[in-house]
């Protein structure tokens, strides 16, 4: 009888595995079971600007322009 428990590396956190071998040669029998385990911790997902946050920087924006344009004309 063979058995055992091992860990994995799949890109996975938290592999885990277990295995049970057993032959017996003088029935000629094998029986093979294993099991596993797997945890993937997923990243949240990334804030995203609101539309109207860009519309605020745009009108920042435009505003910076033409009190640059005025400037320049004076």
């Amino acid at each position: 009888i063979v058995e055992g428990t091992g860990y994995l590396s799949d890109g996975y956190k938290n592999v885990a595995a277990a295995w049970n071998i057993t032959a017996n040669e003088a029935n000629n029998t094998f029986s093979w079971s294993s099991s596993t385990s797997a945890e993937k911790k997923v990243k949240p997902p990334r804030a995203v600007p609101e539309p109207g946050t860009l519309g605020l920087l745009g009108l920042a924006l435009a505003g910076l322009g033409v009190k640059l344009r005025r400037k320049l004309a004076a």
